[in-house]
């Protein structure tokens, strides 16, 4: 089963997946840290700064890891150049080998 960023981020917080979307939402539309904890504590469930600061670097580590896992997959799909080295060479070992 995989896990959303949410409830992987809520369980190493101990705090609710919903707050972890709500915080994620508000940090989107440009909300800082310090806003968030003091005026939109009826969202978060009275998350404090710390707390928050977790989640956002949480959600910043977690989209990083999902880029690299994106760029990693990719790269392994394409051919390597290497390999197309080691079929030439070998072709032309085929090709200059005396009969």
């Amino acid at each position: 089963m995989t896990e959303t960023h949410e409830t992987i981020i809520a369980k190493e917080t101990g705090v609710a997946p919903r707050q972890v979307e709500i915080v994620r939402a508000l940090l989107d539309e440009g909300a800082t840290i310090p806003f968030i904890a003091r005026y939109r504590k009826e969202k978060t469930g009275s998350l404090n700064e710390v707390v928050l600061g977790e989640i956002r670097d949480a959600l910043t580590s977690l989209a990083a890891l999902d880029s690299r896992r994106i760029g990693c997959l990719a790269s392994s799909r394409q051919p390597s150049f290497t390999f197309y080295l080691s079929v030439i060479s070998y072709q032309l070992s085929v090709i200059s080998c005396p009969l």
